[in-house]
């Protein structure tokens, strides 16, 4: 009876090595991903499952789009948001998605003929008490966008 080939010592190191490469990868995006998030200027973004207890969505909040018209430039009229665009984007706006703020900001000086169009959002925390005002206003000659009163 003829004897099997001998395997050679090294032969499966190849592929463990890729496997170890490829399981010390996904460790590291398991960690980045959150500490990205943590890291990075994204408070109010919650679209991971592990946020999903999170506090911030318990808070009671209310946001405001205001805009100035070029006549005139310094009083600020009430947009009816609502009415405006879907729920789906009124909720985004309220959660404070900048790039849905921004957008709409920008939407709003092309529609409006407006010279400054603002933002403006208001929470009651969980305990009750009343957090900062968050104000964000867009100069709609630069459509720059810059956080602070109008």
């Amino acid at each position: 009876m003829a004897d099997a080939p001998e395997t050679p010592p090294n032969a499966g190191i190849g592929s463990r090595r890729l496997t170890n490469t490829f399981i010390a990868a996904f460790l590291l995006f398991q960690v980045a991903m959150p500490l990205r998030y943590y890291l990075g200027d994204r408070g109010y973004d919650e679209r991971f499952s592990w946020r999903m207890f999170s506090t911030l969505r318990m808070q009671q909040c209310e946001m405001q789009i205001s805009e100035a018209l070029s006549a005139e430039r310094s009083a600020f009229r009430e947009v009816q948001v609502r009415r405006d665009i879907q729920v789906a984007w009124v909720n985004l706006l309220e959660r404070v998605r900048m790039p849905v703020v921004e957008k709409y900001l920008a939407r709003r000086c092309e529609r409006q003929n407006a010279s400054r169009v603002s933002y403006t959002r208001r929470c009651i925390d969980t305990d009750g008490s009343a957090l900062p005002v968050q104000t964000w206003l867009m100069d709609c000659a630069s459509h720059t966008l810059r956080e602070g009163p109008p």
